[in-house]
């Protein structure tokens, strides 16, 4: 089967970049021309600004397919994307999530559970590679396994590494759980909209921060860049995708119960 993959393009090494049918043609400077059809994009992530390709970035927007521009230091600092219109059972819900009580408070324990379940499996993917003290505070606290982690990589001198490499990390995330909220119909300009998404942010980070030095420790990397960070990020991004995708199922079923 054919999976859908995340494409990086560094704008500063781009020779030419143009809608080819169905397709999109990429020329990097120094290579051979290269054709992705639309249907196996899944995102786009660009480095620094290009100078030409709107009508490319502009169809892959229009496919649903988020065209993310990245400073040179990992940061987001835009996002091309077409929304879909309709707006689903869990966005209707969710408007009502300051208003109505029921809701609120199966909202505050859905998010607290997310937290504990996705700290869990943070700290079993650690477990093997670094000792984590016991939390002084509440069982989810990250601040135990970022101390472990931290501690593990100065070791072998890759901080600096891990440091660089968390905002492309935290960007891409950011970029694909966007592109869930949408397939969930959630209207992107609405308060609930972006509550919800920093709250799947948070615990998920964490979860990035551990994949980001196991790579380290593994591969050892002298510096870091987009490109090799979309490939690590594609690598667990089927995993945010299922992981995301089932904790807003549950959700919407746990809200439904009582309304």
């Amino acid at each position: 089967m054919n999976e859908r993959i995340c494409l990086h393009i560094d704008a500063r090494k781009l020779q030419r970049i143009k809608l080819d049918g169905p397709a999109i043609n990429v020329m990097m400077k120094g290579a051979a021309e290269q054709l992705f059809p639309l249907r196996r994009l899944a995102r786009i992530h660009l480095t620094g600004t290009p100078e030409q390709g709107l009508d490319a970035f502009l169809a892959c927007a229009n496919q649903h397919i988020p065209v993310a521009f990245f400073d040179g230091f990992g940061r987001l600092k835009a996002m091309l994307y077409l929304p879909k219109e309709n707006n689903t059972v869990l966005g209707h819900w969710l408007e009502a999530l300051h208003t109505d009580l029921g809701i609120k408070t199966i909202y505050t324990q859905w998010q607290e559970n997310i937290q504990l379940h996705w700290f869990a499996q943070s700290k079993a993917k650690w477990i093997p590679h670094g000792r984590i003290s016991r939390s002084k505070g509440q069982a989810h606290d990250a601040k135990i396994i970022e101390e472990s982690v931290a501690k593990e990589l100065r070791k072998i001198h890759q901080h600096n590494q891990w440091t660089d490499a968390q905002p492309w990390m935290e960007g891409m995330l950011r970029v694909q759980l966007a592109q869930i909220l949408d397939q969930f119909g959630l209207n992107p300009h609405t308060h609930e909209h972006r509550e919800l998404l920093s709250d799947l942010e948070k615990p998920l980070q964490q979860m990035l921060k551990v994949e980001i030095a196991i790579w380290l420790i593994h591969d050892r990397p002298t510096a870091v860049s987009g490109k090799e960070l979309t490939t690590l990020y594609e690598r667990i991004a089927e995993t945010v995708q299922h992981e995301a995708e089932k904790a807003l199922w549950r959700l919407q079923y746990a809200i439904e119960r009582i309304v």
